[in-house]
């Protein structure tokens, strides 16, 4: 059994780290996750992205 307290896993898909920041503290503010929970973020890039 996990302690209730134990931190979280949550999964953060951003174009940016400005864009996953802004998603972890939407997380946060609506009590989906705490400040202590783990986020993984999976950066996506354009092609756009690549070519620069």
């Amino acid at each position: 059994m996990k302690d209730a307290g134990a931190a979280r896993q949550h999964v953060i898909e951003a174009r940016s780290e400005d864009e996953a920041d802004r998603k972890q503290a939407e997380l946060i503010a609506s009590g989906t996750a705490r400040p202590n929970d783990l986020f993984v973020v999976i950066r996506r890039f354009a092609l756009t992205d690549l070519a620069a």
